[in-house]
């Protein structure tokens, strides 16, 4: 866990194209600050828990403050967050959130295997790389910051 503010998490966690950050907080305020710190970073995903609204205006507001987001950090931002897999209680939301993360950082789109007509270890899926990004060869780590 890492205490500070929304605008120094990046200087703080040294985040790379491997990480994945997912904001919430109970303060748009908060939200806006995490949002204009993480888009112009590295990362590779950036959640937005939440429902769609919050997201709209957040962008919005970025927007009124004279930041416009480009396509590909845009293309990086997920809101609301997570798969739709029907989850209801917190841990279930951990899941789809985390499911998410590992099919975008995978260049995978999610869905059943069982709909799936190549094996299940084929190469990525090449509509999920037009962005010219290359996937990442190294399995993901979680990083953990302490107090």
């Amino acid at each position: 866990v890492l205490v500070c503010p929304p605008e120094e998490l990046p200087s703080r966690t040294g985040p790379d194209a491997r990480t994945a950050a997912v904001i919430m907080h109970h303060s748009d305020a908060d939200e806006l600050a995490a949002l204009r710190a993480f888009l112009p970073s590295p990362v590779r995903y950036i959640g937005l828990l939440g429902p769609r609204q919050r997201h709209d205006r957040l962008l919005a507001d970025l927007q009124a403050d004279g930041i416009a987001p480009t396509v590909a950090q845009l293309a990086r931002l997920y809101g609301p967050v997570g798969l739709n897999l029907g989850a209801e209680t917190p841990d279930e939301i951990a899941v789809a959130i985390v499911a998410e993360i590992l099919a975008t950082t995978s260049f995978r789109r999610g869905g059943h295997l069982r709909d799936q007509l190549q094996p299940i270890h084929d190469p990525i899926d090449a509509s999920m790389t037009s962005s010219g990004a290359s996937p990442p060869r190294e399995s993901l780590q979680c990083q953990t910051a302490s107090l």
